[in-house]
């Protein structure tokens, strides 16, 4: 059966958001260059928070439902995503500092570089960018509504690039299907949370792989609202050493691994995740 051509796809089989950069994004290609948002990075991404809103399920549920959704080496998914950015942007590296007392380089090891290797470059702040995606006639409702659940998750949550889950490259949906997206407050994202997570969240230890589970909490400090990203970001650095300052070397695993102190060849992604987005008054502000 011949493809359908997609001007003739109808526009409900369709999904499109649109997303700003709200902290510089070190996204690069292979030569570490930040010039453009590729598809398949935010193919990754939505695969990601989409995993993360089903810790329900077990692993072998999982695997087969992200495989038919997402696609596999042995099959196409149920969509094709394209990513266009709206704004012209020249790649920068002036943050953040290089200096070992500054909150956003604590939590950007590695991204300032040093004197062998040079600052990594990044994609602006205020950069919007918009995703299309458009399903397969395979595809059903609630397929749609599964994708777009991971749209949401991935604006109210999610951030792209390197040290994504210390609040660099935090991303904020703006709009989802032509219609401007909910303000991130946090009653509302209270709400969204209760409308979308699975009725019975299992405890942590009972999920083989990150997820949203009975032991996750939120918190959005009003001490970190700021007029500028980077104030915000340093706020949450300052927070972050405070935590971790404030446990024994060995109790720092919980942050992530490796650690000298424990282990150098265990490794485990940290479960702590950070988030700069903007507040309905137009501050931005942390979560």
């Amino acid at each position: 059966m011949p493809r359908i051509a997609l001007t003739e796809i109808p526009r409900n089989n369709c999904l499109s958001a649109t997303f700003e950069i709200v902290t510089p994004m070190f996204l690069g290609d292979s030569e570490q260059k930040a010039t453009a948002i590729r598809p398949t990075s935010i193919k990754g991404a939505l695969c990601f928070w989409w995993r993360a809103m089903n810790g329900h399920l077990s692993t072998s549920e999982l695997a087969k439902e992200e495989g038919r959704l997402f696609g596999s080496t042995e099959k196409a998914g149920v969509f094709s995503l394209s990513v266009t950015c709206s704004d012209k942007f020249q790649s920068l590296t002036d943050w953040p500092p290089r200096d070992a007392n500054n909150s956003s380089s604590y939590m950007g090891y590695g991204l300032t570089g040093d004197q062998q290797n040079p600052h990594r470059e990044y994609i602006p702040a205020g950069i919007h960018f918009d995703v299309s995606l458009t399903l397969d006639q395979k595809a059903s409702a609630s397929d749609k509504q599964h994708i777009q659940k991971a749209l949401e998750a991935f604006g109210l949550f999610g951030s792209l690039g390197s040290r994504a889950r210390r609040g660099f490259g935090s991303v904020q949906l703006i709009k989802l299907n032509g219609t401007n997206f909910v303000s991130m407050t946090q009653p509302q994202i209270k709400q969204w949370l209760k409308n979308n997570l699975h009725s019975t969240l299992k405890k942590q230890d009972q999920i083989a792989f990150t997820a949203f589970s009975a032991d996750s909490f939120f918190a959005i400090p009003e001490s970190t609202i700021a007029n500028d990203f980077k104030a915000t970001h340093s706020k949450l650095g300052s927070l972050y050493k405070q935590a971790r300052a404030f446990k024994p070397t060995k109790a720092r695993a919980v942050f992530g691994l490796p650690l000298k102190a424990v282990s150098e060849s265990l490794r485990r992604a940290s479960p702590v995740f950070f988030k700069v987005f903007k507040n309905p008054q137009g501050k931005h502000q942390g979560l």
